[in-house]
């Protein structure tokens, strides 16, 4: 029950300050395709967006593009581009937890 309470405060927490950490040291030991791998997690959590339109069949991307769609009812959905198109799937975050 505790773990329900908090992974969304880590979440909230890592939201507020996706701004003030900083990117990943480069390691010698690791191989350059993983330090590449944690370089774009890193890029991408700095560049969520949150938007008030759904965003399937109304915004084009590329894959991998994600966005967070918050409807009127104050709902939150994590949108991930799928084709590089105008199709997205979306999960609502009270799905994920």
């Amino acid at each position: 029950m505790r773990w329900l309470l908090f992974i969304p405060l880590v979440f909230i927490t890592a939201n507020v300050l996706a701004k003030d950490i900083s990117a990943p040291p480069p390691l010698e030991t690791e191989p350059a395709a993983e330090q590449h791998y944690l370089k774009e997690i890193y890029d991408k959590w700095g560049k969520l967006e949150v938007t008030t339109t759904n965003p399937n069949g109304n915004r084009l991307g590329k894959p991998g593009d994600t966005v967070v769609y918050k409807n009127g009812l104050l709902e939150y959905f994590f949108s991930l581009n799928i084709d590089g198109a105008y199709h997205w799937w979306a999960v609502e975050f009270k799905d994920i937890l």
